[in-house]
């Protein structure tokens, strides 16, 4: 479990580097 939540927080932060944070508040 603890490789699955370690993967999904990787994926936020490339999503949060890769789209502007003005893009994040709308989703």
């Amino acid at each position: 479990v603890e490789l699955v939540t370690q993967r999904c927080q990787r994926a936020d932060e490339l999503e949060k580097e890769s789209k502007p944070k003005k893009e994040k508040v709308k989703k």
